[in-house]
């Protein structure tokens, strides 16, 4: 079990600006889970509508909810970010070849026009 100090990322350029990729999510469609940090986190089919940063080809990709895994199991502590109908601005990075949502909390964003205003691209 590994249990990890998170950064903190409190506005959206903080969260732009440390991630590797951000997308325009419309939606997340579990799939499967992904190892990290001797967790299983939940792993997502996540369909692109917009690439703010970073390179991506396809109108898909598969995306993780970084957990936190300090019990040795997956746990959300605001509830799974990805689990949503909701449009969101999701900010990924990798690790281990596999993308993961930045922390526990600061992975994602409700999309809104404001949230899409407030990062300098």
């Amino acid at each position: 079990m590994s249990c990890v100090s998170w950064a903190g990322f409190p506005t959206l350029q903080d969260k732009y600006d440390a991630a590797d990729l951000v997308v325009v999510a419309s939606s997340a469609a579990r799939d499967g889970t992904a190892p990290v940090f001797g967790a299983d986190a939940h792993a997502y089919d996540v369909r692109v509508d917009d690439v703010l940063k970073g390179d991506l080809d396809e109108p898909r990709v598969r995306i993780s909810a970084m957990p936190d895994p300090c019990s040795g199991r997956a746990e959300y502590p605001e509830g799974d970010p990805l689990d949503t109908s909701e449009p969101l601005l999701v900010f990924a990075t990798v690790q281990d070849g596999e993308w993961f949502t930045l922390t526990p909390t600061d992975g994602t964003a409700p999309f809104t026009k404001d949230a899409l205003d407030s990062v300098v691209r």
